[in-house]
């Protein structure tokens, strides 16, 4: 899934700056936490439709999540904004 703005709900719009730092974060994440953080952080698919996109358990969407930002966080700036997803 090729990510820009426009993917993104405004609330979570960021500067330019920091939307570079995310997508350069991004790319460094398994191709799975990639996933799971654009289904469920940037398009707000639900945990189920995400597992359900995935086809995996919605579990696994759940661990892998909050893994995935972990790593976003130590590679970013982007401290804020993603509690309300974990």
């Amino acid at each position: 899934m090729l990510l820009t703005k426009k993917n993104v709900n405004s609330r979570h719009i960021i500067g330019e700056e920091n939307w570079q730092d995310l997508q350069r974060a991004l790319v460094k994440l398994k191709p799975h936490y990639r996933s799971v953080i654009i289904l469920r952080g940037l398009n707000e698919l639900s945990i189920k439709e995400t597992a359900e996109a995935l086809r995996c358990s919605e579990g696994k969407v759940r661990v892998d999540f909050h893994r995935a930002l972990q790593e976003l966080k130590k590679d970013t700036n982007l401290k804020e904004g993603w509690e309300s997803y974990e």
